[in-house]
């Protein structure tokens, strides 16, 4: 922002300066308009040499800190992902005054929580009340600083990373595929996985419907990054291969905002389909959806401010209510 700042007034004070300097000289007939210009053209190049100059110092330093960064996770622990308790997971997710830090700054402030095994629940909050961070511990991709987190009342600590990942799924805005067809996509996570569940899946998912547009059907290739397909059929792309791994823990992060109004309605028909005999765990801003929910757990500054139904924090949370104050002007409801 500071290099960006320099530079943007250098370039102006070149500006000025020429053309105050230039404009003196005009009326004094000692230089052209056509003169002024070139001059101002010939400044501009002036100043891209010091514009240069200033980056390379701006770059230079964003390098280091990446180097830093990548320097730590190499000469950091090893992950033991084949170590642990290895269990088939029931969905039971409790946390205990757990912290997390992300260096000067706590994302989770002594977060306290307890879902029960195959609950509906919706996890709102403004933005960086500790939402994302949640559902990265609930994917056993972050571990507490301080505190204790149990699945199935076993800490996470002790059980097999490799086992747990596999047993949970999370849905983001911005999945990642491999480069392959569509089909490929979907069979890598279940290869064994039976023609019926498959169809079905393709369903309540709403891929088939995508399918159905599309001219090669399943048979579409796709990038790493999901094109040709749109940012929604991408999302619906990618919970359709997390149904199909059969997840005991199904997280959802802000996912179906990037889907159409016809789509989020098909989700939520199917939805009593898709979270059968699963926990779900879905971040929204959308508090809409969280009628779909039996339970919502509302987070400010990384601990739990609210919980209940939405009835229930109406009138008991006031953040609550703030927020649903703010999706009824939005939505001029």
């Amino acid at each position: 922002m500071i290099i960006t700042n320099v530079n943007a007034t250098l370039t102006q004070l070149m500006t000025v300066a020429i053309v105050t300097t230039g404009v003196l000289l005009v009326l004094g007939s000692g230089l052209s308009a056509g003169a002024i210009i070139s001059c101002n053209m010939l400044g501009g190049k002036l100043v891209s040499p010091f514009t240069a100059f200033f980056t390379f110092f701006s770059d230079l330093k964003s390098f280091k800190s990446t180097l830093e960064s990548v320097g730590t996770s190499w000469n950091g622990p090893n992950e033991r992902v084949g170590a642990g308790n290895e269990v088939v997971v029931k969905g039971e997710v409790v946390c205990k005054d757990v912290v997390v830090k992300f260096e000067n700054s706590n994302a989770l402030n002594g977060l306290t929580l307890d879902i029960p095994a195959r609950a509906r629940v919706a996890i709102v909050g403004p933005s960086g009340s500790g939402k994302t961070t949640f559902l990265r511990l609930c994917q056993g991709f972050l571990r507490p600083n301080t505190g204790l987190m149990e699945i199935d009342g076993q800490n996470i600590r002790y059980l097999s990373l490799d086992n747990y990942r596999s047993q949970n799924t999370l849905i983001d805005g911005k999945p990642v595929f491999f480069g392959a067809t569509i089909e490929e996509n979907l069979r890598k996570v279940q290869p064994n996985i039976s023609e019926r569940e498959f169809q079905e899946i393709l369903e309540i998912s709403g891929l088939q419907k995508v399918l159905d547009g599309l001219p090669e059907g399943i048979s579409t290739e796709v990038n790493q990054f999901g094109m040709p397909l749109s940012q929604g059929d991408r999302v619906t792309l990618a919970l359709a291969r997390g149904l199909m791994s059969g997840p005991r823990i199904l997280l959802i992060d802000e996912a179906l905002a990037n889907l159409d109004k016809s789509t989020q309605i098909s989700f939520f028909e199917n939805f009593s389909k898709i979270s059968e005999l699963k926990t779900v765990i879905m971040a929204t801003h959308d508090l809409r959806s969280t009628k779909y929910f039996e339970k919502i757990i509302v987070l400010e500054k990384g601990l739990v401010v609210g919980q209940g139904t939405h009835d229930v924090l109406l009138e008991k949370c006031p953040l609550y209510q703030e927020l649903w104050a703010m999706e009824q002007k939005l939505t001029g409801t």
